[in-house]
């Protein structure tokens, strides 16, 4: 056999040697870090996305009007250059149960306030197996069964504490306590966008809006069971801020 026919095929041979060699490697040392770093940087957008939109409902009970914002958060992410596959996540509203606020008038129940909580997590991540949740307006990481917040727990307890005396304002009295008004906050999932999944970036959206309820003529008012103390008959206006969450 010709040495000058030889002398190609083993070169071939030996370049595609040396490429699976450097593929190996990339494979198995370089590849994990670069899609973890990635995965990083793709949880470390949806803490930020949690935590400007938990501010977004703040600064509506803060204000107290009707309002609309969107934050948007990407679901997947991990893509590198030479490695184009994605982690994928699922955003879930969930209304919690029981009302925080319940508003009963002549023994019968009025109107309610409820409250809502807010949940990332993640699909086919490997790198970086870590979700995050909202509710009572703080963020929390997750991981499995546990949930740490994000912040010192001193914090936590103080931003906790804080978002639960603003659900409800002061009883507003007027005319020798004939008049009452009543305000409080209802934040619930939207009916038909409460949760999605996949690898791409949706938005989470707040549609907040102020609804007023009158009775008149009433004889008994209890806020979540415990009776007040009026001159009855009384006129009642209900003032909701109902805040609807949702994602698309």
């Amino acid at each position: 056999m010709n040495d000058d026919a030889i002398a190609p095929v083993v070169a071939v041979m030996m370049i595609l040697v040396v490429v699976v060699t450097l593929l190996s490697i990339w494979n198995a040392i370089y590849l994990p870090g670069f899609k973890q770093q990635a995965e990083v940087e793709h949880l470390k957008d949806v803490e930020t996305g949690m935590v400007r939109f938990g501010a977004a409902i703040d600064n509506s009970i803060h204000f107290w009007r009707n309002g609309t914002m969107a934050e948007p958060i990407p679901l997947g992410g991990g893509d590198i250059l030479l490695n184009s596959l994605r982690s994928g996540g699922e955003l879930r509203i969930r209304q919690l149960p029981g009302a925080a606020i319940t508003i009963t008038i002549d023994g019968s129940p009025f109107t309610h306030g409820y409250l809502s909580n807010i949940t990332y997590t993640p699909v086919s991540n490997f790198w970086l197996d870590q979700g995050y949740s909202w509710q009572n307006g703080t963020v929390n990481v997750t991981k499995g069964h546990t949930s740490v917040p994000i912040t010192l727990l001193s914090k936590y307890e103080e931003t906790q504490a804080q978002y639960l005396n603003n659900l409800r304002k002061p009883p507003d009295y007027s005319n020798s306590n004939h008049n009452v008004t009543l305000s409080f906050v209802n934040i619930t999932p939207d009916g038909r966008f409460n949760t999605t999944s996949g690898n791409g970036i949706v938005q989470l959206k707040l549609n907040a809006t102020i609804v007023r309820l009158l009775k008149e003529d009433v004889l008994s008012l209890t806020v979540n069971g415990v009776e007040s103390e009026l001159n009855y008959p009384v006129n009642v206006t209900i003032e909701r801020l109902d805040i609807v969450l949702s994602v698309e």
